[in-house]
């Protein structure tokens, strides 16, 4: 402001100097008293200069106390925006863990051991993808023998009630038919429920299910199986898969994760939220209008011309057809 001193007032919080002074009554008409007194003003000034300059420095220096906005030493820093954890957690990352690049994503297992799916630790688009995923944007789940000569389809949100009872019924024998060879899995999963009920409880559960899926395919595949159980799958207009702790719950019921600290911190940490997001898009792009749905090498698979065969004498039936 104009006329307002260059520095704080002695005093006021950042002051470490004094104004300058107003310097010593007039000289007598002595000469040498006029001499005296000049070099003393050249003196007073001099160290009253050198004493503002120890003080400037002291004051745009010294951080530790002065910085209203900064970081530990004070220096002044940009505003954090939501979710950035600053770079002491950069080596961390979302799905950057050193372990991940390690392990490509996690062990194969008994049925994805040859699915031909990615390892975890790549990130189109900057978004964090699970290992075992395929497609130009790595949305879809492919689990089992990539050399199979047959592809069967699965579509499903993970709130829905009636894809709850069909792996309550059928995915025992879908799981032992991609251990037999019989075919491939390719699961493009849906979240719409959340915009239907409210809620990010397919999506949430979906991330988690990603989580799961870099540990393994058969971790994915147990860990769908609990959460779509009967004792633990809730109602299609609740949402109790958006709490994090409730699908860590589950979770300890499959011994792949159970004790898995790098599933559970990229559970908490939704870790593959994008990547569930964009999972979800590509499932409204395929123009399924119902889950489930199944299609076996593009064909439907259905019960009796209709919906999905939802016992396991059903489905054998309506996939015997289609082989």
């Amino acid at each position: 402001m104009p006329g307002q001193p260059p520095y704080p007032a002695p005093g006021q919080p950042g002051a470490g100097y004094p104004y300058p002074p107003a310097g010593p009554a007039a000289p007598g008409p002595d000469p040498q008293a006029r001499r005296r007194a000049l070099i003393g003003w050249v003196a007073a000034g001099v160290a009253v200069a050198l004493l503002a300059t120890g003080a400037i420095v002291a004051f745009v220096g010294d951080g530790d106390d002065t910085g209203a906005v900064g970081d530990r030493d004070g220096a002044p820093t940009a505003p954090r925006l939501p979710g950035d954890d600053g770079g002491e957690d950069a080596g961390e990352g979302s799905d950057g863990d050193a372990s991940d690049a390690a392990t490509g994503g996690g062990t194969g297992g008994r049925t994805g051991g040859d699915s031909g799916g990615s390892t975890g630790d790549e990130r189109p688009g900057g978004v964090a993808v699970p290992a075992h995923t395929t497609g130009p944007d790595r949305t879809v789940i492919t689990i089992g023998d990539a050399d199979s000569a047959h592809t069967l389809t699965v579509y499903e949100d993970m709130r829905c009630p009636a894809c709850a009872m069909f792996e309550q019924r059928v995915g025992d024998t879908l799981t032992a038919d991609i251990e037999a060879g019989r075919y491939k899995a390719e699961f493009k999963m849906a979240t719409f429920l959340d915009g239907n009920f409210g809620g990010d409880g397919s999506k949430n559960a979906l991330s988690a299910l990603g989580a799961a899926l870099d540990v393994g395919p058969d971790a994915f595949l147990a860990y769908k199986k609990a959460l779509y159980s009967e004792r633990h799958h809730p109602e299609e207009s609740g949402d109790r898969f958006a709490s994090d702790a409730y699908l860590l719950q589950v979770a300890r019921e499959v011994p792949e994760l159970r004790n898995d600290a790098t599933f559970a911190r990229k559970v908490t940490d939704g870790t593959y939220e994008r990547w569930a997001d964009a999972v979800g898009d590509a499932f409204a792009e395929t123009g399924v209008s119902g889950v489930p749905a199944l299609e076996l090498d593009g064909e439907k698979v259905t019960s009796g011309g209709s919906g999905p065969p939802m016992s396991a004498a059903e489905y054998t039936e309506a996939v015997r057809r289609l082989l």
